[in-house]
């Protein structure tokens, strides 16, 4: 397998210091990052396909046979199976490309292209939508058949939130929207609770939705108006129920009230990545002209 280029040597620091860690500094643009739930050395992230590590960040390689190369090798998101953690899913495309939903079993060793639409099929379910870019993916921890999926497009700017309780075979729509914004960002954002038994979307100008993974009656929860203005990339629920949004402005802690800013000594860029893992260490992707990569920190 080919190894990727940009390997750093990373120190493996338990609780990652204070400041982030540089642990894949290729450039470029990297905006999912998965780690292992079962493993914290196995390491995913997209970065011109698929990249994983098998030893905590220390050396990369591509892992994304079976992606088809040129415009759709571009990924825009990844997720796990909690239970089975060979299996993972990628969602592929841009605005002008191919798009597709693709899973793999061996970690990455090989890709093959959930079922969607093609012309002349009968339509049972939505997934011809998957034929839309696919921004952002989440498998609930609690059971792992049962997958959202983002879905937008760079033209007609209509957006939608979609089910699956078979791990991705059949897709049902229970979000649309449209997104009056003119450019080719995430259109939306999903996660769980740390209990998996509610969903959260957090949709670009809309706010954050929360509803319970069995009736999908999907409800507004208040924030403010700062940071439903601000694009985000990425959330996830620390052990103290904290809500942790990766934003285009950087990593911020949201207690409830404040905002707590987590962006200590990450280089001038976007922040478009976030993954936090049990032991709330905290992964990011940072899109640069200059040290664009994947760093590491821990999030209290």
């Amino acid at each position: 397998m080919q190894a990727a280029a940009g390997m750093v040597k990373y120190s493996g620091a338990v609780d990652c210091g204070a400041t982030w860690d540089l642990i894949y500094d290729e450039g470029g643009s990297v905006t999912e990052i998965i780690v292992d739930p079962q493993n914290p050395y196995i390491i995913y992230a997209n970065s011109r396909g698929v990249i994983r590590s098998k030893d905590g960040g220390t050396t990369w390689q591509f892992a994304d046979e079976g992606i088809p190369s040129g415009l759709g090798k571009i990924v825009v998101s990844l997720e796990i199976d909690h239970v089975n953690t060979r299996r993972l899913y990628a969602g592929t495309g841009c605005p002008w490309g191919p798009l597709y939903l693709y899973y793999t079993d061996n970690r990455g060793d090989s890709w093959h292209p959930l079922p969607g639409f093609s012309f002349g099929d009968t339509l049972v379910n939505d997934n011809h939508l998957l034929h839309n870019v696919v921004f952002s993916l989440a498998v609930n921890p609690a059971d792992n058949h049962m997958l959202y999926a983002g879905t937008g497009s760079g033209t007609g700017r209509i957006n939608y939130v979609l089910h699956s309780t078979d791990s991705g075979m059949n897709w049902n729509k229970v979000i649309s929207f449209e997104d009056s914004i003119p450019r080719w960002f995430n259109s939306s954002v999903i996660t769980f609770s740390r209990d998996s038994k509610y969903v959260y979307v957090f949709m670009r100008l809309k706010g954050l939705l929360k509803s319970d993974v069995i009736s999908n009656g999907f409800y507004e929860i208040q924030m403010p108006d700062s940071i439903i203005q601000t694009t985000q990339f990425g959330m996830a629920f620390n052990e103290n129920d904290n809500l942790i949004l990766c934003t285009v402005l950087g990593i911020f802690k949201y207690d409830g009230n404040v905002l707590i800013d987590y962006n200590n000594n990450l280089p001038h860029g976007d922040t478009r990545a976030l993954y936090l893992t049990n032991q709330n260490n905290a992964y990011t992707g940072l899109e640069a002209k200059t040290k664009g990569g994947v760093y590491v920190r821990r999030i209290d």
